[in-house]
């Protein structure tokens, strides 16, 4: 009563869907202009590690592929951190590669929210662009292209001149998740 609960084999094993790990008695921050949370939002129910294969969108690509398409996640509480890569391998179409989707989870709804990571490839650029990778408020793809360094140019698709013959793609974002 009143002191610390120990394990000494086994795991603690929350028995309800739902249920999980109160936090509310810590003590909140006290920075100017922050809102902690109360509630249901202070309880760790969640947590999921796991693999997923990321579908790579391509409009017009003819004969282009796409392989070695493999991503990790892990989701503690609706917080969702993803890791991934895949290999296109360009043909002879003239289309772009648009999108990246099958994320093991739907983003968070909120109006105004987007939530971009981090990619890095080999055999992929235009001269004067970078990549970004943009994930929508309730989606479950990322869209993918090129943003101007300059204000004077828009946002462009990948496009397969944009393309080597072999292209290698990684990604890594954090998102928070619906629940």
């Amino acid at each position: 009563a009143g002191g610390d609960v120990e394990v000494k084999t086994g795991n603690l094993v929350i028995g309800t869907a739902g249920k999980g790990i109160d936090f509310s008695a810590q003590t909140t921050s006290s920075a100017s202009g922050t809102t902690p949370s109360t509630g249901a939002d202070e309880v760790l129910d969640h947590y999921e590690v796991g693999t997923f294969s990321p579908t790579v969108s391509l409009s017009s690509a003819g004969n282009s592929s796409v392989s070695e398409q493999v991503g990790t996640y892990c989701r503690i509480g609706d917080f969702v951190s993803v890791h991934g890569r895949f290999r296109f391998t360009k043909g002879t179409g003239t289309g772009s590669l648009s999108a990246i989707s099958g994320l093991p989870f739907t983003s968070y709804s909120l109006s105004g929210y987007q939530s971009a990571g981090s990619s890095a490839s080999v055999g992929v650029g235009k001269s004067g662009y970078v990549q970004n990778l943009r994930l929508d408020t309730g989606a479950s793809s990322v869209s993918f292209n090129l943003r101007p360094q300059s204000a004077s140019t828009s946002v462009v698709g990948v496009s397969n001149g944009d393309l080597a013959t072999d292209a290698y793609f990684r990604f890594s974002l954090q998102y928070r998740c619906a629940s």
